[in-house]
């Protein structure tokens, strides 16, 4: 044989496209990379789905707070029972109770429920109402516990009565 027929001749050694070797080297490299990045995208998801469920949460929470703020600001007067229950000078009842480990707040007006709102995704332990009668205005006080979500702590709320409001509700009560 003739070494120019193998192309073992000076100028011919170089080869032409790639080896199957070298195409399986750079498909493993490419996998290689896809998974760690697959993997690293999943983490990255999930911890903001996990962030955005805090953020959800938290707005709850400071939505529930501005509620009963709110409702304690307009009433005249304030009972504490098996839940707290406020009332405006419009006469409505603004109720908050814990029923099924869910805060509940229902707004009556002569017997009738007006609304009904529900404090969903926390599950609720416990709630202790207080009033406190001493200064100018009733000091309302209450302590939510969730038990099952130890990231919550007891969330402890204080609002007063607007001494105003009340005495204008006394003052024109029959």
């Amino acid at each position: 044989m003739r070494p120019h027929s193998l192309g073992l001749m000076r100028g011919n050694n170089r080869r032409h496209g790639i080896a199957l070797v070298e195409t399986v080297a750079i498909i493993g490299i490419i996998g290689t990379v896809l998974s760690l990045s697959a993997v690293l995208l999943n983490r990255a998801f999930n911890t903001h789905k996990d962030a955005l469920q805090a953020f959800r949460r938290i707005d709850q929470l400071n939505f529930w707070n501005e509620r009963l703020r709110s409702d304690a600001h307009q009433a005249i007067e304030a009972t504490v029972a098996e839940g707290l229950t406020l009332v405006r000078q419009d006469d409505r009842q603004v109720l908050y109770f814990a029923h099924e480990n869910r805060l509940v707040r229902t707004v009556k007006f002569a017997e009738q429920i007006e609304s009904r709102e529900t404090l969903d995704g926390h599950m609720l332990h416990g709630v202790r109402w207080s009033i406190d009668e001493q200064g100018k205005g009733l000091l309302l006080s209450a302590e939510i516990e969730f038990g099952a979500e130890p990231e919550i702590e007891t969330i402890r709320w204080y609002a007063r009565i607007n001494a105003f409001h009340r005495q204008v509700g006394i003052e024109n009560a029959p």
